[in-house]
């Protein structure tokens, strides 16, 4: 499944092994991937102006393309005690339009006059504000992982990932970001599951950037690694095929409301994945997975894997689970 690919193609990239995703954008290439990213590099480097621009108006919240023109040309007007114009970053979130500590009246913004702003465009900047200054304390004393779940319900980009065409499956994306800030990968920093805050924040980034700049490396086409759906896989063939996650739930992917056509369907779609092996072929299942946001679960594998172990050994095949159709699959 494509909630699968990011595991693997960090694997992949860990291992140096050149690959190729078929039919789909590779995981930290997709778009809600990338805003979630920029949301926590903002909160990471308030200077980070390119993922400023993505995520201004992302969710769209009025702060349209004129309204940030007037931000820059604001923030080229103001000047540092160095006598340097701050980034709009700094502008925005460090208060940086201030004169000094002492002037310091609990505003967060000057007004709507001195920025060259509408009030409504100051009030729409003003409420961006007030909601990543939240998310800036709230980094203090979090995991990478809180801190995405935090985002992803006060900026409400939940609910604009779920209210698209395709927001089931790119949900799925999103809570696999999330998994991977609750489990970091081990070798940027052993420690960093032991640590809260912004040092943590700043080493998940740091996994992130090597992983990302390393997929940026990697060669189009050419004798890679080809990874793929079994949907993908339709009409191809390979000398050999590796099929994972073959568990409860996985193939057969269940879905909430399949009926039992649906779910012969999925039977016929793991037997072409099968049959794409010329020389060989391998079937994995995990004993433990991450799904959906949540902890580590275990696994069950997939009746089908028992169906094909008594086929080649002759022997009786085992009852699979009544909520599961038959299949004459071998």
């Amino acid at each position: 499944t494509n909630s699968q690919a990011r595991v693997f193609e960090e694997a992949f990239i860990r291992a140096g092994v050149p690959h190729t995703v078929v039919g789909d954008t590779s995981f930290y290439s997709r778009k809600e991937i990338k805003d979630l990213v920029a949301y926590l590099r903002v909160i990471s480097n308030v200077d980070d102006t390119v993922s400023l621009n993505r995520i201004i108006n992302t969710p769209t919240r009025g702060i349209g393309n004129s309204t940030i023109e007037k931000l820059n040309a604001w923030a080229e007007g103001l000047r540092t005690p160095e006598g340097v114009a701050p980034s709009l970053g700094r502008a925005l979130f460090n208060g940086a339009w201030k004169s000094s500590e002492e002037n310091d009246d609990g505003e967060l913004l000057p007004s709507a006059e001195d920025m060259g702003l509408t009030a409504r465009a100051r009030g729409a900047v003003l409420k961006f504000v007030q909601i990543m200054t939240t998310i800036k304390e709230h980094a203090k004393t979090s995991s990478p992982g809180e801190l995405l779940e935090e985002i992803i319900k006060s900026t409400g980009y939940g609910t604009l990932v779920q209210d698209a065409d395709d927001g089931a499956e790119r949900w799925v994306f999103v809570q696999e970001l999330v998994n991977l800030a609750k489990e970091p990968p081990q070798d940027v920093d052993e420690t960093m599951q032991d640590r809260l805050g912004l040092e943590a924040l700043g080493a998940f980034l740091e996994g992130i950037s090597l992983l990302t700049n390393a997929e940026s490396r990697e060669e189009e086409g050419g004798d890679t690694a080809k990874l793929m759906t079994l949907h993908a896989s339709k009409g191809l063939e390979f000398n050999t095929v590796f099929i994972g996650g073959i568990e409860d739930g996985l193939i057969p992917f269940v879905r909430n409301g399949d009926s039992e056509d649906d779910q012969d369907e999925e039977v016929r779609l793991f037997y072409v994945g099968i049959t794409r092996a010329k020389r060989k072929l391998f079937l994995c299942h995990a004993r433990e997975r991450r799904r959906f946001g949540q902890g580590p679960q275990a696994t069950k594998r997939s009746f089908l894997l028992d169906s094909i172990s008594a086929g080649l050994a002759g022997t009786k095949v085992p009852e699979r689970s009544v909520s599961l159709p038959p299949t004459s699959a071998k």
